[in-house]
């Protein structure tokens, strides 16, 4: 196997393991598990948390939070937090493996090496940043910073990897204005996704502070940004379908770009009946979950468009040069 292809496998074996972190950070929220370990990067202190009330670190040995109470332990929710970590860990060791790889391979290519070292910088800050989110108690702001790094970093490994199969990658400076139009959805993607994560953050919020209130009535309470989260998914879906049209009229040749922005105005129909689902059959955890997927899914898949669409290049086959 060549350096190159091996590169290209290792890339998207990290891409694939940083869409299941997301995915694991969406199923700790959701479940309310983000306190589950109320300390970092230990567990309560320990290096494997406790699975039972009688392992907990004795009063005047531990720090607990305040307001923290023996009740309110529950190994399961300790459990999930602590796997997300180690998740984490393992994503980390996987970008490091990705960057020794893009050094072997590119070294020589600024499109391919530069956005691995981004996002391997930025897996160490997202690591840091988990830290203050524990230390912050889950404050809504900066969840939806942890949420965006871990999204930058998959977008810069997308980057890399989009290049690694190009051609001309390193040698073409034109952006067509498909690639234009792909970025500007992709932008709006990310602005209605953190709009989302507040959302989210303003309902936990409502179910600490107003527990007498259904699941279906939480959402009202969330007001403004709610109302420009939804006005944000129309023009997000405007967007990835004009990106759609203009593609296969103009690059329809082009298969892989035909297939990416497929993909897109797939995944934001997904997003729109996945967020109709959710106002309507009162906040469903699993399609929470889903939809935070799906909306990382759908940057993946606007990047990836911008990229293909930056002017005329001859992509290799990935899946030649992986069976090589």
């Amino acid at each position: 196997m060549s350096s190159s292809s091996s590169f290209v496998r290792t890339a998207l074996v990290t891409i694939g393991l940083t869409y299941a972190l997301i995915t694991v950070g969406a199923i700790v929220r959701v479940s309310g598990a983000g306190m589950g370990c109320p300390d970092w990067p230990r567990c309560f202190g320990l290096l494997v948390p406790p699975t039972s009330i009688d392992e907990l670190p004795l009063p005047g040995t531990y720090a607990y939070p305040p307001g923290w109470s023996v009740e309110s332990f529950d190994p399961l929710m300790t459990w999930i937090e602590f796997l997300n970590r180690l998740l984490g860990m393992l994503v980390g060791f996987a970008i490091l493996a990705t960057l020794i790889s893009a050094i072997r391979a590119h070294r020589r290519r600024r499109g391919v090496l530069w956005p691995v070292v981004g996002a391997f910088v930025g897996v160490l800050y997202a690591a840091w940043l988990g830290g203050r989110v524990v230390a912050h108690e889950l404050a809504p702001w900066i969840v939806t910073a942890h949420l965006l790094s871990a999204i930058a970093v998959v977008s810069l490994l997308v980057i890399a990897t989009v290049n690694a199969i190009s051609a001309v990658a390193t040698k073409t400076t034109t952006t067509d204005a498909v690639s234009r139009l792909a970025w500007g959805a992709a932008a709006l993607a990310l602005v209605q996704g953190a709009l989302g994560t507040q959302v989210r953050g303003i309902l936990e919020d409502t179910a600490r502070h107003r527990p007498e209130l259904a699941r279906a009535a939480w959402i009202g309470e969330v007001g403004f940004i709610d109302l420009a989260h939804r006005g944000l998914a129309l023009a997000v879906a405007a967007a990835v379908v004009a990106v759609f049209i203009v593609v296969r009229k103009k690059r329809g040749e082009q298969r892989a770009l035909a297939r990416a922005a497929t993909s897109a105005v797939v995944l934001v129909g997904v997003q729109i009946a996945v967020g109709a689902a959710l106002a309507n059959a009162g906040l469903p955890k699993a399609l929470q979950v889903f939809h935070l997927l799906a909306a990382a899914l759908l940057l993946g898949a606007l990047t990836t468009t911008a990229m293909l669409a930056r002017g005329p290049q001859a992509l290799l086959d990935p899946v030649g040069s992986l069976s090589a």
